[in-house]
């Protein structure tokens, strides 16, 4: 590992370093490992970034290996998932690119899924692995934690992740809602104008909220449930669950 100072090393002469090896021709075999990607190039600039991306060509034209980890942008698209942070340039010319997305994060374990964003041979399309999250000795141990999970392993996670996201993003308007029930309010359309009034947040949002957590499984983050009466009227009621907290420990 190196670090700009450290015998010698200079980032700024990145270049130069591959270069003797594929003049040398002993970059066959070489695996480097860029982090980040930042600080070798300019990854906002394509200029930059296309002359970057020429020379790595050409290192693994003689048999080297370039891995590179990048950023991605603080906000997500419209699916909810996470964008390169930088010009395409890079993305372009790649053999083989990954998004890695965190699915899960508690006190004791972090567990991330790689997704495959393009590939130029046979590569696993995701991959999701776990990490203690603790405090280690040194690095080496924390590297003997990572373990693979299974894609059933991991869709279980990603879902409770997902409820959890939910829970926590929708908490003031659910609060409002299960006080409301527990206080006799329970006819849907009164329902939603109580906790309009209350919180401020329009009717529509409060409705989403409401349908977003109706249902029988409290592990996908249902709240409560309603029967339908005369006039097609909802009745909502908070479905039986075992307490939240202890829910959320057994994560």
């Amino acid at each position: 590992m190196l670090a700009p100072g450290y015998n010698g090393f200079d980032s700024a002469k990145l270049f130069e370093y591959i270069n003797t090896m594929i003049r040398e021709d002993s970059a066959r075999g070489k695996v480097i490992v860029l982090d980040t990607l930042k600080k070798f190039t300019d990854i906002m600039r394509k200029d930059v970034a296309s002359k970057f991306t020429k020379v790595m060509r050409e290192f693994v034209s003689h048999g080297g290996t370039m891995i590179c980890l990048g950023h991605v942008n603080k906000h997500k698209n419209a699916e909810g998932k996470s964008i390169y942070g930088g010009t395409s340039d890079i993305p372009d010319d790649v053999d083989c690119y990954y998004i890695i997305e965190e699915i899960q994060s508690t006190e004791k374990t972090k567990t991330v899924r790689f997704e495959n964003q393009k590939d130029r041979g046979k590569v696993d399309k995701t991959a999701t692995f776990v990490y203690s999250n603790g405090n280690m000795a040194n690095y080496q141990e924390l590297l003997d934690t990572v373990r693979t999970l299974s894609d059933d392993e991991a869709e279980s996670l990603a879902k409770i992740n997902e409820a959890n996201k939910r829970l926590e993003a929708n908490k003031e308007v659910m609060d409002s809602i299960k006080a409301e029930i527990e206080a006799g309010n329970t006819n849907k359309t009164e329902l939603i104008k109580a906790v309009n009034k209350l919180t401020l947040v329009s009717k529509s949002k409060v409705k989403k909220v409401l349908d977003e957590h109706t249902g029988t499984n409290y592990k996908k983050g249902d709240r409560w449930n309603y029967t339908v009466k005369e006039k097609n009227c909802h009745i909502y009621s908070l479905i039986n669950h075992n307490d939240e907290d202890t829910y959320r420990r057994q994560m």
